[in-house]
């Protein structure tokens, strides 16, 4: 297992890697669309989760990793 604060940084980080590489346009346009929508549903329940990351702690870190 990573800490939670390491899984906390990996989770603002990679999503945001995602939505930048969306804006290639060599990518087909559902292709960009899930790489746009993805990151907007993983950063919510980020935010909701009980731990360094989460800005409002709503769910507990067993409920997030399931």
């Amino acid at each position: 297992m990573i800490p939670t604060r390491l899984h906390a940084l990996a989770d603002y980080l990679l999503p945001a890697t995602i939505a930048a590489l969306s804006l290639s346009p060599r990518r087909g346009w559902a292709t960009r669309r899930i790489m746009q929508a993805g990151p907007v549903w993983h950063y919510g329940y980020t935010v909701l989760t009980r731990y360094e990351g989460g800005l409002v702690p709503s769910i507990s870190m067993r409920a997030y990793l399931a």
